[in-house]
């Protein structure tokens, strides 16, 4: 098959489009990642000043993640040609997160938990559990209030002492200050289990991610990417400037496609190097957690705080934000004129191809993450069209 000149080829009924990863091809779009590092931002500034004021917001934040995450692994089926999509690297500010809530409300409240759990102990409504000899005197009390010629009822001064209504304002008032309201122990047991689960998702889905990204990784299969047009739909063949020819495959929603050497290898060793490092820096965030006492300050910040997984969980964030710009702009041929030839090889036309943008970004992995859900996703004619 010659090589045609493309710089003398008449323009295809298509003379402009875009090229763009196809499904499974590409990272989260920029801006959803930028959108997730902008809530993380000020959340690890909550979780360094005020940890208890983040908790909600650290439970909702891991178990979108969790769940993205999850979307991805089923959809993908771990295969490593889409490693791009089931990525488990933004998993360890989430898994730091939970560590700290866990370890924390399990340190502050944790008698209250066991004391609310034990079968033995009858809670009062606030939680606090009085003495055989205290409940025997406040009975005993109360039924001589009731007695209406008590003498000690009618030595009552004119100005009654006014006491709190429930031991909890008490309570709160000398260990908590005024205005905060003490939690019921089945709400802290509540969010102990909550964030316990979700710690423990974190662990499993980065685990498993490091053992299917090794498989992957010692497999002799070369790894391509897949790059579709609408401009492909044209021709059979297309050939770049450098003579290098490309078989056109039809795909879906008008497109066709064509493939590349791909980098998924290096994602894949990226994956199991970062992922390993993660798992260290958890165990190491871990032993912070639980050695270095509450009431340790630099500069008035308390360090007992998970800083190894906040850091290196917010620089990857940044820096998936920062390959997401580039990919945006990545043209994988070596010139935008590409020629294409119909399916006789009798005619050939030219045709200009540049970057998709954000669009093709979000085009790719939107089809590589929620392609298992079919016709839910693709709509009735499953994407034929």
């Amino acid at each position: 098959m010659s090589c045609p000149n493309i710089t003398s080829l008449d323009a295809c009924a298509v003379a402009d489009s875009y090229l763009r990863p196809n499904a499974g091809d590409a990272l989260m779009p920029w801006i959803c990642s930028a959108i997730l590092l902008t809530l993380h931002l000020p959340l690890v500034i909550v979780r360094v000043l005020r940890w208890e004021s983040g908790q909600t917001w650290s439970i909702v934040m891991a178990a979108v993640n969790i769940s993205l995450i999850i979307f991805a692994y089923r959809s993908t089926k771990m295969d490593g040609s889409q490693i791009m999509v089931w990525l488990p690297l933004s998993l360890v500010i989430d898994a730091g997160a939970m560590l700290q809530v866990l370890i924390l409300v399990s340190e502050e409240h944790g008698s209250r938990i066991r004391a609310w759990l034990s079968p033995h102990i009858c809670c009062t409504k606030v939680g606090m559990v009085p003495s055989a000899g205290e409940t025997y005197k406040l009975e005993s009390i109360k039924s001589q209030e009731d007695q209406p010629n008590n003498p000690v009822t009618q030595l009552s001064t004119p100005n009654p002492i006014t006491y709190p209504t429930s031991l909890t304002d008490t309570t709160n008032s000398a260990a908590l200050g005024i205005g905060r309201r003490q939690r019921h122990p089945w709400g802290l047991a509540a969010v102990v289990v909550t964030v316990g689960t979700l710690f423990m998702s974190t662990l499993i889905l980065q685990i498993v991610g490091l053992i299917y990204a090794v498989q992957d990784l010692h497999q002799s299969t070369t790894f391509e990417m897949s790059w579709c047009s609408p401009a492909f739909v044209l021709g059979g063949t297309a050939f770049d400037v450098l003579c290098g020819n490309y078989t056109v495959m039809p795909a879906d929603n008008g497109t066709g496609c064509i493939t590349l050497p791909g980098s998924q290898s290096q994602w894949l060793s990226a994956t199991v190097v970062v992922v390993i490092l993660q798992l260290v820096v958890e165990v190491v965030d871990a032993v912070i957690l639980a050695l270095v006492n509450s009431k340790t300050k630099w500069r008035e910040i308390k360090m007992k705080r998970p800083w190894c997984t906040m850091f290196l969980g917010i620089s990857i964030w940044a820096t998936l934000v920062g390959i997401g710009v580039i990919q945006t702009m990545s043209f994988p041929l070596p010139a935008h004129a590409i020629a294409l030839m119909g399916p006789d090889y009798k005619s050939a036309c030219r045709t200009n191809l540049y970057p998709a943008g954000l669009r093709g970004t979000i085009i790719g992995w939107c089809d590589g993450l929620f392609q298992s859900f079919g016709s839910l996703y693709l709509g009735p004619e499953g994407g034929s069209y």
